[in-house]
């Protein structure tokens, strides 16, 4: 009698698909494979990006000069205490510069007014007194307010206010631009007690960092893979429009072309999830619509200029305290400060990422909102003005080359990043990040709450 084997019970090999490309999806995808590799079973793992690249905020341009800057991410903030970027930078051979900039006080910073840098008594002072009152205000203030009303209302009622004069009060908004950019936020959009909530988690420690070469480069490392790894399976150009979780389990999810899968990853970016514009069937619950609503989505905007060479101090950094439209103001308005004080109010030195004579100037707040509304020469005939005040024994000409942002226009990003908006918590981060049913999971920025 010949004796027959025992039957191998068949196995599906899950399908899990991944919406977007950014670092959350490839990072998510790669990690997943790893883990599966480990168990010694198989998975099939597609990503959908709507763009035609990978990276998501994350975007290295390539100047005609053949320089690379980032249009997006730009700043690995502390290499050190956990940062998985030091794992990751020496897995891909990612190259970083210390930045010689450690914080706001160690930048250097021209006033406008009088095209030179600012006595550096009232660059301390003024910080110290903004940080102070940032405290004060984060302490006693009750949630759901306004952190811009609340700080307003505590400087004008400091006993310190009427002798401040106009330039110690530009220096003063200067650090609001300064937060505004660091939440990409209008800072009257921030929640007065929960906006840093994050402070409570462990800050990574060590020198800031820039990337030689483009932060791209990681991107396409974890996409490559290592030795003996298959590189990812992207599909481009693949803008998802529904996401249906079948009575079966079975999840369809719509794009150019319609692919099956078992679970699928959304890593795409708040403001994409505010914009309703992937449908959900059956819809997502209330608790979690109510949580992507709550929080902020904000930007800020970049404009980069290339020169025939270099007219700025070997600094990385350096700010700039604006001129008040208004020669000799007769009265403090905070709502002209709030409009004109971030508009290139810091510039980055890109000569030693790029070997190259390249500036990039920041526009925060309010005026990285105007600026999305903004014609390129207004936009970069601004930026010249700017410089030639701060440098006025140089001749500025036009740049060789410029690149402007406009990170709200986006369809695929809608924004920069998230940030707590005024009656939102740290609770919502969770909240995105929770999955539904076991079927839809959320990755990315807005799912972080120790380090969004």
């Amino acid at each position: 009698m010949v004796s027959t084997p025992p039957r191998v019970p068949f196995v599906k090999t899950p399908r899990i698909v991944v919406v977007g490309a950014g670092i959350a999806a490839l990072t998510v995808a790669r990690e997943t494979l790893s883990m599966f590799a480990e168990a010694r079973r198989d998975v099939d793992i597609v990503l959908l990006e709507g763009r035609s690249r990978t990276g998501g905020r994350i975007h290295t341009f390539r100047l005609v000069n053949g320089a690379n800057v980032e249009l997006g991410a730009q700043i690995i903030t502390g290499f050190e205490g956990g940062n998985p970027l030091k794992i990751l930078s020496k897995q891909t051979s990612l190259q970083p510069y210390f930045i010689r900039t450690v914080n706001s006080i160690d930048c250097l910073i021209y006033d406008a007014s009088t095209g030179k840098s600012l006595p550096r008594t009232t660059d301390i002072d003024m910080e110290k007194f903004f940080n102070n009152s940032l405290d004060q205000v984060s302490c006693t203030a009750q949630a759901g307010t306004s952190l811009g009303v609340q700080l307003e209302n505590y400087l004008q009622n400091h006993k310190r206010f009427s002798s401040l004069t106009p330039q110690h009060l530009r220096a003063y908004h200067w650090h609001i631009s300064n937060l505004e950019f660091s939440n990409g936020a209008h800072i009257e959009s921030l929640d007065a007690k929960y906006w840093n909530q994050d402070e409570t988690q462990e800050e990574f420690k060590g020198l800031h960092s820039m990337v030689i070469g483009g932060f791209s480069s990681l991107c396409d490392a974890i996409l490559k893979g290592g030795p003996g790894q298959a590189p990812l399976d992207v599909k481009f150009n693949q803008r998802v429009s529904e996401i249906e979780v079948a009575k079966n389990g079975l999840i369809k999810v719509k794009a150019k072309y319609e692919y099956e899968a078992d679970v699928v990853v959304v890593t795409v970016p708040l403001g994409v999830l505010k914009s309703r514009n992937i449908k959900f069937v059956p819809d997502l619950p209330d608790w979690k619509w109510e949580s992507i609503d709550r929080l902020g989505y904000g930007f800020f905007n970049k404009v980069i200029l290339v020169f025939p060479e270099v007219f700025w101090p070997d600094v990385d950094t350096f700010g700039i305290i604006a001129e008040h439209p208004e020669k000799k103001p007769k009265m403090y308005d905070p709502k002209i400060y709030s409009k004109y004080r971030g508009r290139f109010y810091i510039f980055w030195n890109l000569f030693k990422t790029t070997g190259l004579p390249v500036l990039v100037g920041f526009c925060a707040g309010k005026a990285a909102c105007d600026m999305e509304k903004e014609t390129d020469d207004m936009i970069v005939c601004s930026a010249i003005e700017c410089l030639q005040k701060i440098f006025p024994n140089k001749n500025i000409g036009r740049p060789l080359e410029s690149v402007i942002t406009r990170w709200g226009r986006d369809e695929f990003s809608k924004g920069t990043y998230s940030f707590v908006a005024t009656g939102s918590t740290g609770e919502d981060y969770e909240q995105l990040r929770r999955p539904i049913s076991k079927k839809i999971f959320f990755a990315g920025e807005a799912t972080c709450r120790e380090y969004p």
